[in-house]
């Protein structure tokens, strides 16, 4: 499901122009706002995310609002948010009263409908492009698994009281099923098997991303930036904050995510909103690399 026919919150119909419901380090909501800068979207101010004042219902054209979800805050996981994003995640767009959820299909969304360099390329590129950016979606849940397991911990894990709220705000035909997945990381019902072969399978990804680019293209579809470049950029970043050792075992991956978060683009989207909490992560994974239980053992 791309839209929201009849949000339960009254909010989205107020909205003109284009507004987001984003958190700075949640993958998907980084790789949303790196397509809306790499289409020439401005970013506007920040709002409260629940902000009905006059003052913040209408962005105007060529910029967006950004309306921050703290993610650290469990905002997400709140009967205000449920009655926007019934799946509990974020990113949520609405775009002139229309809320779209589900992140590439809103990337998809922004690429066809609005202003700007397009990301998908035309002919065999164009179909290299759709099946990189299918298989990036196809490992998010193991990002998930290996965030939770090796970034956040034990910081992560709900109390009982808690659980239960989400399982009841927890929409049934949620292709997410965060309160299933907070369930069984909160009481310790993933097992080493489990996340270990999420690792296994992060890997394989960046294996093939590494044999792409092994005939020194600049980016993973030729010689310009598509969509699968923002969809791997980000997925590579949330594992380079973990501790994942891209330098020695994938090193043209490592080279190509330089060049990607050097364009102005990332630095908009994505970098200045790395602060605290994307240092913290990374002091984590070397803390825990050097401990010998890091991503970087998991691993080799």
């Amino acid at each position: 499901m791309a839209i929201v026919d009849r949000p339960r919150s009254e909010l989205p119909g107020k909205l003109k122009g284009l507004h987001l419901f984003h958190y700075g380090g949640a993958p998907c909501a980084q790789r949303v706002r790196l397509v809306l800068a790499e289409k020439g979207i401005r970013r506007g101010p920040d709002v409260p995310w629940r902000s009905d004042a006059a003052a913040h219902l209408s962005a105007p054209a060529g910029t967006y609002i950004g309306r921050p979800v703290s993610l650290p805050r469990q905002e997400n996981l709140s009967e205000a948010y449920a009655a926007i994003h019934p799946h509990l995640v974020v990113p949520a767009l609405v775009h002139d009263g229309v809320l779209h959820i589900e992140s590439v299909d809103i990337m998809n969304y922004v690429d066809r409908e609005l202003p700007g360099p397009a990301l998908m390329p035309d002919g065999e590129a164009g179909e290299a492009c759709r099946s990189l950016v299918a298989r990036a979606a196809e490992l998010q849940p193991a990002v998930r698994h290996v965030t939770y397991r090796w970034s956040l911990g034990g910081l992560a894990k709900l109390g009982a009281d808690k659980q239960a709220e989400l399982e009841r705000l927890d929409a049934p035909d949620s292709p997410e099923q965060l309160a299933d997945f907070y369930r069984r990381f909160s009481n310790g019902e993933i097992s080493e098997d489990t996340f270990a072969d999420h690792v296994t399978s992060l890997t394989e990804g960046f294996r093939e991303i590494e044999a792409r680019l092994s005939d020194r293209r600049a980016w993973l579809c030729g010689e310009a930036y598509s969509m699968a470049d923002i969809i791997w950029v980000v997925k590579v970043l949330r594992l380079d904050e973990a501790g994942y050792p891209f330098a020695k075992s994938f090193p043209r991956v490592q080279a190509w995510f330089d060049r990607a978060r050097a364009r102005p683009g990332y630095q908009e989207a994505i970098a200045r909103d790395l602060g605290v909490a994307s240092r913290f992560l990374r002091v984590r994974g070397r803390v825990q690399n050097l401990l010998g239980r890091g991503l970087r053992n998991a691993a080799s």
